[in-house]
């Protein structure tokens, strides 16, 4: 029998842990849905976690919100895409799951829950309803 090993030093580590959409995708047993307000905050609550991962769409009225997926169906009992509707409908939306949980408006004050921890934004510039690519510099206008 032939034992090998290595000697794990303890210092100067920089790896970062980070919740992917903050608790996951695809996850039927998660607490909270991904890219949600209340995963966010469950994720950087978590011991040794350093932040999280977060998808951000543009809808019709230029708004910036997190959501993962092309279409809105099956995460949501909505159609269309998140580039396909206004604030307003988005705003009375909410993710399929044990809280259903309002999808989330990123705004300058709602932003305020990534502050003291890692955060990296994924831009989807992409509106699979309309099969068109949005420029991704217009996310930081």
């Amino acid at each position: 029998m032939l034992l090998l090993g290595c000697d794990k030093s303890n210092g100067n580590v920089t790896s970062k842990i980070i919740g992917h959409a903050a608790t996951g995708l695809k996850m039927p047993n998660a607490m909270y849905h991904d890219n949600s307000e209340a995963g966010i905050v469950y994720t950087q609550n978590l011991p040794f976690c350093d932040g999280v991962e977060v998808d951000v769409r543009m809808d019709k009225s230029g708004k910036l919100w997190l959501f993962h997926d092309e279409t809105l169906h099956p995460e949501t009992a909505e159609n269309g895409c998140v580039e396909t509707h206004d604030s307003e409908a988005l705003s009375q939306f909410r993710y399929r799951g044990i809280h259903q949980e309002p999808l989330f408006l990123l705004t300058a004050e709602s932003a305020n829950i990534f502050k003291g921890k890692f955060t990296f934004f994924d831009l989807k510039p992409l509106n699979a309803c309309e099969n068109a690519l949005k420029d991704p510099e217009v996310f930081g206008k």
